[in-house]
């Protein structure tokens, strides 16, 4: 007897999954008792593991280069943020459309850029080997460099008043704390040896500091006799804060006729004084030899400046 042919089906091989490697084997076929030929069994087939790239290397950022290539954006609300603020620990740096602020590990602000009004404030040291700026503010008052125009520079207080130009100190702004009086009184004396103010010729100022101190003052006067034996010496007295710190004599002579000649005297003061408030002032005082000379002041004028420390 003729054995009959017996055909078998044609294997498709299974292609892999995308980066598998290798074919999946299958089983081959069986045969069992009889001449039967059973079905091939396929074994059970695991998906591909998920692939995760390490590196990103394109026209805009490579990471295995660790370099941005191309510009980024922030959204609307976006930030970028360097490191992390632990009070006592560390800092961190943040970057946003509104600036860049720097914060230590105390939390305090350490530099900070306003996008918004270009502001910049810094708690350290700023050094730069050049330095050019249309306008520098040191506390209340500002310091104004001319970019254009070398070695010109102008120095002004908190009102804007300039106190230094180019061509160096302005003194009616320099020198502002001033203050004088004068006065035409005809104002006698008479009593001997007494010191006697001269009215009106007072004048009172406070020092925020410790302070270089001029003060000037003269006096016109003369003395009258009324007397074949008057005899007498006229002095001014410069008081500061209660003392005597300068004396003139303005007139000396005697006897009944003698001609009434104006004299004028006038004293100097320069001095530091410390920080508070002081008071000047003028007295005369007339020293009588004989009888009863008078002295009468015609004018005065008495001032003061405060030159600084």
């Amino acid at each position: 007897m003729t054995k009959d042919k017996i055909f078998h089906q044609q294997v498709i091989d299974d292609n892999p999954f995308p980066n598998e490697e290798g074919e999946v084997p299958f089983g081959v076929t069986q045969s069992t008792s009889g001449e039967r030929v059973s079905a091939e069994k396929i074994p059970d087939q695991g998906f591909p593991k998920k692939k995760i790239a390490t590196e990103v290397i394109s026209t805009a950022l490579n990471t295995k280069s660790r370099k941005i290539l191309a510009e980024f954006e922030f959204t609307e609300s976006g930030a970028l943020q360097i490191g992390k603020y632990a009070n006592g620990v560390s800092g961190d740096l943040r970057v946003s459309p509104n600036g860049i602020t720097a914060r230590n590990d105390a939390g305090t602000t350490t530099f900070a850029i306003d996008g918004t009004t270009g502001d910049a404030v810094f708690k350290g040291t700023v050094q730069a080997g050049t330095f050019i700026a249309g306008e520098v503010i040191v506390g209340e008052g500002r310091v104004v460099i001319d970019g254009t125009d070398k070695g010109k520079i102008t120095i002004q207080d908190d009102t804007d008043t300039t106190i230094i130009d180019a061509q160096g100190l302005v003194s009616t702004a320099s020198f502002t704390s001033t203050d004088s009086t004068t006065s035409s009184l005809g104002q006698k004396i008479t009593t001997n040896d007494t010191a006697t103010d001269i009215t009106g010729a007072t004048l009172s100022f406070t020092l925020a500091r410790e302070s270089v101190v001029l003060i000037a003052a003269t006096v016109a006067g003369w003395i009258e006799y009324g007397g074949d034996n008057d005899q007498g010496t006229a002095y001014v007295d410069l008081v500061l804060d209660g003392s005597e710190v300068a004396n003139e004599a303005l007139f000396s002579g005697g006897g009944w006729g003698t001609a009434h000649t104006e004299q004028t005297g006038s004293m100097i003061y320069f001095s530091t004084l410390a920080a508070g408030s002081h008071t000047i002032k003028l007295v005369g005082q007339m020293h009588i030899d004989s009888d009863t000379p008078e002295f009468e002041i015609n004018t005065f004028s008495i001032n003061y400046v405060i030159l600084g420390k």
